[in-house]
């Protein structure tokens, strides 16, 4: 039989729908030289085992914190909550695809910070003002293969107009592409699980509306919606999609397939809903609706229609992502059978080692559960060792197997 092991390294996807702010910019992933490089052994990511929301909000009552202080925080859906551990004013937070890093924005300075998920306050800053004009920039993404960030950079030093440019950062590198300069209110844009589309977010609140851009070609089309919609999302197999459509006068959550088809608009009434998220495992959605001074969030079961508040920490929450829980995991070792079981979330390489021996290698094209046999090259069986899954284009995970 195989040996029970520990739970996996945790995992997150790295979409968000962050902004509280429509869009209006049009051309800019595409004629900007932004577009994704889709890794070849790129596929859409399957469900996997849901974790915590990560969102910032700001710290205590309004009464007495009147100013904005967010914090970042893994929110559960029992309500309770692990902070990042951050000094000063940190939101818009972003998760690598394998969890080691997070991308986020510091007050003062709203510029962009990356840093490792255990040590954020020794981030690096990876954007900066230029010499011409100050920038702000926010919203970070994490593209499916981790090896570069999208981010909204707003611009110019005119408070009464809104301009923005989309910068993409290169993390071996340390490069930035920066696209057009456009008015509005900001970028909000998503990628699909294989990093093969870029869905984005055009106008303002009416008309809005939702494009597709091929990461390769350039190729656009408009997203077939049948209200003014803005800020679409993406299941995790890449089959739907759920967007914010404007209805008498209020932004509601819906859900349709990519080309338009079985729209189903699933909340109503008179409060404003400003972000959604799909779940990892693709049954449920949360969203974040804005009321007064503060917002609430929510989450759906898809199935049943069943929704709860979730409650969280201080006021006025951003919702940011919501990662899956693990990157992989080792499900046991057969010893007699030399096979080590994993089950992995996504393509990538699986790597076998003992006492500093290589013993097993192997590519996998898609998520499932794989038997590993191991090759101990004499006699001796090894009574342990560690496995390493590395995703495509991210940062590796390590777990022990065998007796610990």
């Amino acid at each position: 039989m195989y040996e029970t092991e520990p739970e996996g390294v945790r995992q997150g996807r790295g979409f968000s729908r962050r902004s509280l702010r429509a869009l209006t910019m049009l051309l800019t992933i595409v004629s900007s030289g932004l577009l994704f490089v889709v890794s070849p052994q790129a596929e859409a990511s399957l469900p996997g085992e849901n974790g915590a929301l990560l969102i910032s909000a700001d710290e205590g009552p309004f009464e007495e914190a009147p100013l904005f202080v967010p914090h970042i925080y893994d929110l559960n859906l029992d309500g309770s909550f692990k902070r990042y551990a951050a000094s000063g004013s940190v939101h818009y937070p972003s998760l690598s695809p394998s969890r080691s890093h997070l991308a986020f924005s510091r007050n003062p300075g709203d510029q962009l910070l990356l840093g490792k998920v255990g040590d954020i306050d020794s981030a690096r800053q990876v954007t900066f003002d230029t010499a011409e004009e100050r920038t702000s920039v926010g919203n970070p993404v994490f593209a499916p293969d981790g090896r570069s960030i999208l981010y909204e950079i707003s611009v110019g030093n005119n408070p009464d107009v809104s301009s923005w440019q989309l910068g993409r950062y290169w993390l071996r590198s340390g490069d930035h592409t920066v696209g057009e300069i456009v008015d509005g209110e900001g970028p909000n844009p998503d990628i699909s699980p294989d990093g093969k589309t870029i869905a984005y977010s055009t106008g303002d609140v009416n008309p809005s509306r939702i494009w597709f851009s091929h990461a390769v070609s350039g190729k656009r089309w408009r997203f077939k919606a049948t209200v003014p919609a803005w800020g679409p999302s993406y299941s995790p197999d890449g089959k739907r999609i759920a967007f914010l459509g404007f209805v008498d006068g209020y932004r509601q959550v819906f859900v349709s397939r990519v080309d338009g088809s079985h729209q189903t608009q699933l909340t109503f009434g008179d409060k404003w809903k400003s972000s959604v998220v799909f779940s990892p495992d693709g049954t449920k959605i949360a969203y974040q609706q804005q009321c007064c001074e503060n917002s609430k969030i929510f989450v759906r079961d898809l199935a049943t229609g069943n929704e709860r508040e979730i409650s969280y920490p201080g006021r006025n929450a951003v919702l940011s992502e919501w990662p899956r829980k693990r990157l992989f995991e080792v499900l046991g070792y057969h010893r007699k059978r030399l096979e080590v079981r994993v089950k992995v979330y996504g393509p990538g390489q699986i790597r076998v080692r003992s006492g500093g021996k290589r013993l097993a290698f192997r590519k996998v094209k898609k998520a499932g559960k794989f038997n590993v046999r191991i090759h101990p090259g004499s006699r001796e069986i090894p009574k342990s060792g560690r496995v390493t899954f590395q995703p495509v284009g991210a940062i590796p995970g390590s777990l022990p197997f065998g007796d610990s």
